[in-house]
């Protein structure tokens, strides 16, 4: 409810404990949206043959004369949010993978889990500015082809948000449980490419050595795969123009307009044995 609404029904005369009831109804069809029978229920009638108001309505000619200001629309998802609806992942904490890796030389297992940090200056009268942290796991099955010093990811952030999480426009995994994973599969050069644009978080580069760890671990396991080549293309004329044509998955400069694709049946554009030597 705009604050001038509120404004009117508390100085528009209503003091007195007679019109508490009229108070009472005028505030519930404001919070309703009703702004038009709020006004009938509480402000003076108007002369229908010149519209002139009251004298003593001034606050009633301040809400006729000034459109009341709509709610913001609501933010773009963030990255977490995101990155799920693409793939089809539930968003409200319950998501698990369904099935089994079919194709372990091309897929990856996710894992996105929550965090909580209390606010630390809570103040009693208004909602509590707890500190959220996305975060994201990666495992590599075991017949990938990689070498096992590989399977595991390190444990980055994908977004941070500060607030509400009963909020309108909080990401949707701020109410998960805080623990709890969310896991599904993606392709694994996809995943080489999200890595690579999380380096750049902030959250994760003030980390020390954060930063380098999740660029090594993305490009040894985007070997075999396109992301290969579009984060580490060969110094030759043919495949610098594959690079070139290759869209990326992720555009660094804009962390909060990812856009990933869903998942291809890719095969490795080499032998890994080869590839790996």
């Amino acid at each position: 409810m705009d604050a001038g609404v509120l404004r009117i029904l508390l100085c528009n005369g209503l003091h007195g404990m007679a019109d508490w009831p009229t108070l009472a109804g005028a505030l519930a069809q404001a919070f309703a949206g009703n702004y038009t029978s709020m006004l009938q229920s509480v402000l003076p009638p108007i002369d229908p043959e010149d519209g002139a108001l009251p004298d003593d309505s001034f606050f009633a000619e301040i809400i006729i004369t000034r459109p009341l200001r709509l709610p913001p629309p609501p933010p773009d998802p963030g990255p977490g949010d995101l990155w799920l609806q693409v793939l089809g992942v539930a968003t409200d904490g319950s998501g698990a993978c369904s099935r089994r890796v079919e194709k372990p030389r091309c897929e990856v297992y996710c894992e996105l889990f929550m965090s909580r940090i209390p606010d630390p200056e809570p103040i009693k009268c208004f909602v509590d500015m707890d500190t959220y942290h996305l975060h994201l796991a990666v495992s590599i099955p075991i017949d990938s082809g990689l070498p096992h010093a590989l399977r595991a990811s390190p444990v980055v952030i994908v977004e941070k948000w500060i607030g509400w999480n009963g909020a309108d426009y909080a990401p949707k995994w701020t109410s998960w449980e805080p623990g709890q994973a969310t896991t599904f599969m993606d392709s694994r050069s996809d995943v080489a490419e999200i890595f690579v644009m999380l380096a750049e978080f902030d959250e994760n580069t003030e980390v020390p050595g954060r930063r380098d760890e999740m660029l090594a671990w993305a490009r040894r396991i985007s070997v075999g795969t396109r992301a290969a080549y579009r984060l580490d293309p060969p110094d030759t004329p043919e495949r610098k123009v594959f690079a070139s044509h290759s869209p990326l998955l992720l555009r660094p400069h804009k962390p909060y307009k990812l856009c990933t694709l869903k998942l291809e049946d890719e095969e490795p554009l080499e032998p890994l044995g080869r590839l790996m030597t």
